[in-house]
Order: structure tokens, then sequence, then C-alpha cells
């Protein structure tokens, strides 16, 4: 018997930290949450789904959602929406460009 899953932990200082170690990254993939692989019956839910929950000292399910963002709106005066759209569409692209040409020449020059 082989060991496919390995879970680990250590206290450092007055913190413990966990790991979950597995043989293969398939062991979460989608494919294996389902069905599992062609001639293969695995249903890797319960797996993964204790996995995190140890990970997570049983407060599961995670609560990933953030505040709202204070700031999310960008104000620019109207001469300045120009520039930047210029500079996105037309002056930016064509410094790739020259500079890419520039390479090209001096790779034929060598």
């Amino acid at each position: 018997m082989y060991t496919v899953l390995l879970t680990m932990s250590r206290n450092v200082g007055d913190k413990e930290q966990r790991i979950v170690i597995s043989g293969d990254s398939d062991v979460i993939g989608n494919e294996a949450l389902t069905s599992g692989f062609t001639g293969i019956n695995a249903s890797n839910y319960s797996i993964i789904n204790g996995s995190f929950r140890w990970l997570s000292y049983d407060e599961f399910p995670i609560d990933t959602r953030r505040a709202d963002y204070i700031d999310s709106n960008i104000r620019l005066p109207k001469g300045c929406r120009s520039l930047v759209n210029w500079g996105c569409m037309a002056i930016f692209p064509l410094c790739i460009a020259a500079l890419g040409i520039m390479i090209i020449f001096r790779r034929q020059r060598k």
C-alpha cells in the first residue's frame, strides 16, 4: 500500500503550521471532483473537502468575500482622457513595434 495523500503539522512558536501533500495534482482537478478518470471510479470530493476543512481548523466553508472598495472610480479631466487614449491606442503600441524592428535589424547585422 502506498501513501498518496499526507497531512503534516508542526508548532512554530505559538502558532501551528499545516500542510497537505498529495502525490499528484490531479487529486484536486475538476475531473477528479465528479466522476473520476477513464477506467477508474473515483470521487475525490470528500478528500478535497476534508483537506480544506482540516487546513482551516474546521472553519468551513471559508468566507473569501472582501469589503467593497472605497474608491474604484478614476476621474480624469477631458484633456487627460484623450492623452491616455492616444497613449494606450497609438503611442505605446508604436513604441513596442519600433523596439521589435530595432531588435530584428540588430540581429540581422550580426
